[in-house]
């Protein structure tokens, strides 16, 4: 089954489309500097911010489950792999400290990481692990 990954040149446009079963498309707003412009903290396995995004698609149709949907204009966000073996191993990561309540660990790293508390946007101050590994 062909799967089908575009980024637009700029790191604004994401799109992802499975024939038949899944279209998504979505907009990553940036500031001046390049950085995405919502980053917010987040419990997540890959990574500890999200960023807010304008979803012009989601739609999945799959005749062979009997599920379709169309999610497109609703929230949606993106994310960059931002993880190592010694972030795992340091504790770095949000997800390893609870839930999504703050705990006193997961508030520890959102200050010391500068990632802003509770849903505020803050600038990401450094490039997506994908920009530096000289994809």
């Amino acid at each position: 089954m062909a799967i089908t990954f575009q980024e637009s040149a700029d790191h604004t446009e994401y799109f992802v489309d499975i024939p038949e079963i899944l279209q998504e498309k979505a907009l990553l707003r940036r500031d001046n500097s390049g950085n995405p412009l919502h980053a917010v903290p987040a419990m997540d396995l890959w990574s500890n911010t999200v960023h807010n995004a304008d979803n012009v698609q989601f739609k999945y149709n799959d005749k062979d489950v009997g599920e379709s949907w169309d999610f497109s204009g609703q929230y949606t966000n993106l994310k960059f792999f931002d993880l190592s073996q010694s972030k795992y191993a340091e504790r770095r990561m949000l997800g390893q400290h609870g839930d999504n309540s703050g705990t006193p660990k997961q508030l520890e790293i959102i200050r010391r990481e500068q990632l802003g508390e509770r849903g505020q946007s803050v600038p990401v101050e450094r490039r997506q692990l994908y920009e530096t590994k000289g994809r």
